[in-house]
Parts: structure tokens; C-alpha cells; sequence
């Protein structure tokens, strides 16, 4: 892997965590619990697992929520 790119550096954008967690909205509500376990199955890097978790354990029923919490988590990374 070349140097300066190592995924763990690269910011976590909405995107990623949408291509990690959507399917957690399949059964709403979900809460923090459920949205970890299944980014952690659809094999979700480190980064994004820790913005996960600064989620609030609170009942969620739209993906457009989660920005209410992760609101510094950019569109794309050069943002």
C-alpha cells in the first residue's frame, strides 16, 4: 500500500456510513446497537466504528437522523 493511504486516515464520509448502515433502517426503529452490528458484519473499518459509536442510544426510523448526531461527518472527504 503506498504511502499516505492508509483507509484508517482517510475521513469517514455520509456516503460510507449510508454503504454500511442502510440496511439497519430496514426495521424501524433502530438504535445504536443494531447499527453497529451491522456495519461491523458489512465489515466497516475502524474510523467509521468509532463514529458509530458517538451515537446517542436513542430510537432512529430515517437515515437523514443520523447526521443530527454525526453532523461533522462530511459528504466526501474533500470537504
Amino acid at each position: 500500500m503506498p504511502v499516505g493511504h492508509d483507509p484508517e486516515h482517510v475521513p469517514v464520509t455520509r456516503i460510507e456510513v449510508l454503504d454500511f448502515v442502510a440496511e439497519a433502517f430496514d426495521d424501524v426503529p433502530t438504535e445504536r446497537a443494531r447499527i453497529l452490528e451491522v456495519a461491523t458484519r458489512n465489515g466497516a473499518r475502524h474510523a467509521l466504528l468509532d463514529a458509530l459509536r458517538r451515537l446517542p442510544d436513542t430510537p432512529l426510523s430515517e437515515p437523514a437522523q443520523l447526521w443530527d448526531h454525526l453532523g461533522d461527518v462530511p459528504v466526501d472527504p474533500g470537504r
